[in-house]
């Protein structure tokens, strides 16, 4: 990533307390990311993030199924042990 760029993303996360949205994207500091997942240490961060690049790179892929299908599977599988 360009260095000045960075500096710029660092600055602006800064003065919008960890959260900048701009068109198309949304960026936050690993901060409000830790905070909004429930992660506590290094090594969450690390798996967490590997997860998410995981779950890309499936989509990427085609590697989907339909929302409802996936929300039935999980009401399936709570209900089951609640």
């Amino acid at each position: 990533m360009n260095p000045e760029l960075l500096k710029q993303l660092e600055e602006a996360l800064k003065e919008s307390d960890g959260i900048v949205q701009e068109s198309s994207l949304i960026v936050m500091s690993v901060d409000v990311y830790r905070e909004m997942m429930g992660i506590g240490t290094d090594a969450e961060l690390a798996s967490s993030v590997t997860a998410l690049k995981s779950g890309m790179s499936e989509a990427r892929q085609g590697k989907t199924r339909p929302l409802t299908e996936a929300l039935d599977d999980l009401g399936h599988k709570y209900e089951a042990q609640g």
